[in-house]
């Protein structure tokens, strides 16, 4: 991989959830790294997961990609009792987009960085170039 040496990481808002995101420009692809905290004033698990995820998908979108197109992430939970309802409202945001997702998955009872947060999720995708 070709590292730009314009890439860097930027912060953005996107449903009012707070994503670093990083892109790596290679000569056959765009990869995306970002993190993703909760919106602000969401306090339980499925609130705060529904607006990571379709924060996600915006961001993905507006960078020329998908939910098919990430191909890892990870969930960083601070209680993993809260995995069913962060699962369930993962899937109802693929399905209100009409997308698929079958990354490698990795959840793990981490507290996020934020102290507030159920939970943080970081993506990795991979957009080939046309």
């Amino acid at each position: 991989i070709l590292v730009s040496p314009d890439s860097f990481a930027e912060t953005i808002e996107a449903h009012g959830c707070s994503i670093s995101l990083r892109r790596l420009n290679g000569p056959d692809a765009q990869e995306l790294f970002f993190s993703c905290q909760p919106p602000t004033g969401a306090t339980d698990a499925s609130t705060q997961a529904a607006g990571i995820y379709r924060a996600i998908g915006d961001t993905l979108a507006a960078e020329g990609g998908s939910f098919d197109t990430v191909v890892a992430e990870t969930v960083f939970l601070s209680n993993l009792a809260d995995i069913g309802a962060v699962r369930e409202a993962r899937q109802q945001v693929l399905a209100a987009r009409e997308e698929m997702c079958n990354p490698a998955i990795a959840e793990i009872q981490q507290p996020p960085l934020n102290q507030g947060a159920c939970l943080e999720v970081l993506v990795q995708a991979f957009l080939p170039n046309e």
